[in-house]
């Protein structure tokens, strides 16, 4: 029974971190582009934010819960990240629910994986996400495409993830 309280513990945590980090990026994505992150980028007045978990926190929950089963479910958990991206539009502060996301994810000089982000809520807010392999030591370089139907112009943000416990060389 602990783990199963530890876990439900852990995913409301994230959720409260995620959701924070939503909000927080409403106020300062509109400050200005200075304000990026390795998590969070301003491309033609859209703020985007990238969130990464591992899938072992996702594949332990029973089959009934819908974290268990979606994106077609978590395949190998050694490996394996669940990669979540929110859009916010910068000008009226709202969240983007109506896009096409793509992601490639790979480590730099290697293959990547190409992906279609599926929708899904998280704090009350659209996000979309995936299961992506990051196998090895990184970094991984994250390239996301949107297609938003407001627009005529596709936007791309990159980003690069190293896992926290690899230390690079000095």
């Amino acid at each position: 029974m602990r783990p199963r309280l530890t876990m439900i513990m852990f995913r409301t945590f994230l959720a409260r971190i995620f959701g924070l980090a939503l909000a927080s990026g409403v106020l300062l994505g509109t400050t200005s582009a200075a304000a990026q992150t390795d998590y969070h980028k301003v491309v033609g007045g859209f703020s985007i934010y990238l969130g990464i978990v591992p899938a072992e926190i996702v594949k332990g929950h029973a089959q009934p819960h819908p974290e268990a089963t979606m994106h077609g479910g978590a395949k190998t958990a050694g490996d394996t990240h669940h990669i979540m991206v929110s859009i916010i539009n910068d000008g009226s502060g709202d969240h983007v629910s109506d896009a096409a996301v793509e992601a490639r994810v790979g480590e730099i000089g290697l293959a990547s994986v190409k992906k279609k982000m599926e929708p899904m809520r998280i704090a009350d807010s659209m996000t979309y996400g995936n299961y992506f392999p990051m196998i090895g030591r990184g970094p991984f370089k994250i390239d996301v495409e949107i297609w938003l139907p407001t627009e005529s112009r596709q936007l791309k943000a990159a980003f690069y993830f190293t896992h926290p416990s690899f230390k690079a060389p000095r």
